[in-house]
């Protein structure tokens, strides 16, 4: 499963390596992260990939829009997820995913609720922090968003 939705999303993604690269990072933290944190079965795959997904809509939105927004995200990203998940027969995931993808970037006061969801803005952060496209410190970053014991463990070993 994960292998082709990872062939998909550089698919979609076509020429912008760094986008390519940021997903494939977010995937690797996630991965540690859901793993470390006892994610299991459909739960962990759910969260892989999501973390792979989670920003195939940036073309789309900057299409259509001209910019790209957490909103725009939720809006076009959850309809595009469940798309691509049936198209490569994975419609067993597409509702979780799209949940974790379409809530990824606007709706983290729900990141405590779920911990998928938790896990993915967590890895999202420790990759944008580490590319420099993160605008807050990161001890703001810290005691704002990580809860998990493993995501807090990593930012504390890769930036306090």
């Amino acid at each position: 499963m994960i292998a082709q939705v990872l062939s998909e999303m550089t698919r979609i993604l076509k020429h912008d390596r760094a986008q390519v690269e940021h997903a494939m990072k977010v995937y690797v933290y996630a991965s540690i992260i859901g793993d470390l944190e006892g994610l299991q079965g459909d739960q962990l795959r759910a969260l892989r990939a999501a973390a792979i997904l989670n920003d195939i809509v940036l073309p789309e939105c900057l299409d259509r829009e001209g910019e790209w927004n957490g909103e725009l995200q939720r809006r076009y990203g959850e309809p595009m997820v469940r798309e691509v998940l049936a198209r490569l027969g994975y419609d067993r995931y597409a509702d979780q995913v799209a949940y974790l993808v379409g809530r990824s970037h606007h709706f983290l006061e729900e990141m405590h609720e779920n911990l998928g969801l938790q896990i993915l803005i967590e890895a999202n952060f420790l990759v944008n922090l580490s590319d420099g496209t993160c605008t807050e410190k990161p001890e703001d970053v810290y005691n704002r968003y990580f809860a998990t014991a493993t995501g807090r463990a990593m930012m504390k070993d890769l930036f306090l």
